[in-house]
């Protein structure tokens, strides 16, 4: 059963449950973020034959990103039903352990790699065409951030790992909420690169909603002055979400009614005071499976 789901803000993308803890280690210069992405490309490279192996080629498609120590990646991939896919990972020189996980286009985890090493890969074998999700994290890694990359291929056999190690975390419920949570990390990023912070005080709201409700809405003190963004998402089974801020005599004051499951509204309140942010489904095709969990998040200028 679908419930509410909450969780402090700026604690990590955590879709399996999983501790996610960097490892000390000597403090080494890290390399430029050129280099570790080269290196990071090289050992792909080297990966692929593995999966080539077992008949399968590429989908020339990759995604590389520098990360914290403690951090996650998440992508986003457009799979078809009938063929079966791997995703596999690498990492840089600073880390010894990287861990991997995908999402079905149903939302439920198809199959996780935690092994201690920095080779994994996962499996899929969709029902149904659709986005899948592959997430990425980094298990061990010696400095404050470790570059880590990702690659699919298709087409090749799929392997039978049942009695393998890494899946004791077994696909056993949907978890949206957890997809929810690390898409509000994915689109925060834009957010802590333009020098905003999580709202400290205020935690990550997650919950389930239908398309006739007036959806999720929070209070925020906020300070004259300060310059705020809010951002929102929603699961993979919704395709449309907005946010606006209400003052406190409820004028609007700011609005993001465009087409899309991530928007963001930008506000500097000209008075200290309460103000109200609202997230919604605004149509009835908006989720098409209800309820649909909807995620909001609040970030102050540095």
């Amino acid at each position: 059963m679908r419930g509410r789901f909450t969780i402090a803000a700026r604690s990590g993308a955590l879709l399996s449950g999983l501790a996610l803890a960097a490892l000390a280690g000597p403090a080494w210069s890290q390399p430029q973020d050129d280099d570790a992405i080269a290196t990071v490309r090289s050992y792909l490279d080297d990966g692929a034959a593995t999966h080539t192996d077992q008949g399968h080629r590429a989908l020339n498609r990759e995604m590389i990103r520098t990360i914290d120590a403690d951090g996650s990646m998440l992508w986003p991939v457009q799979v078809r039903s009938g063929r079966t896919y791997v995703f596999y990972a690498a990492c840089d020189n600073f880390c010894s352990d990287v861990d991997m996980e995908v999402y079905d286009v149903d939302g439920r985890r198809a199959e996780v790699d935690i092994l201690p090493d920095d080779t994994p890969f996962v499996q899929l074998s969709p029902a149904q065409s659709g986005r899948a999700y592959v997430r990425v994290w980094l298990a061990s890694c010696d400095v404050a951030q470790c570059t880590v990359g990702a690659r699919g291929m298709y087409g090749g056999r799929f392997v039978d790992r049942r009695s393998a190690p890494m899946l004791e975390v077994a696909p056993t419920a949907t978890d949206w909420p957890e997809v929810t949570l690390a898409l509000l990390n994915e689109y925060g990023q834009r957010h802590l690169d333009a020098r905003f912070t999580a709202l400290a005080s205020e935690g990550d709201e997650i919950a389930p909603f239908r398309t006739e409700s007036e959806g999720m809405t929070r209070s925020f003190a906020l300070a004259s002055g300060r310059t705020y963004r809010f951002q929102a998402a929603c699961d993979q089974d919704c395709n449309d979400v907005d946010i606006e801020i209400l003052s406190a005599d409820g004028a609007q004051v700011a609005l993001n009614e465009d087409f899309d499951n991530n928007p963001f509204v930008e506000f500097t309140p000209e008075a200290d005071g309460p103000f109200t942010v609202r997230v919604y489904l605004p149509q009835a095709t908006a989720c098409t499976i209800e309820p649909c969990y909807i995620g909001l998040r609040g970030y102050e200028q540095r």
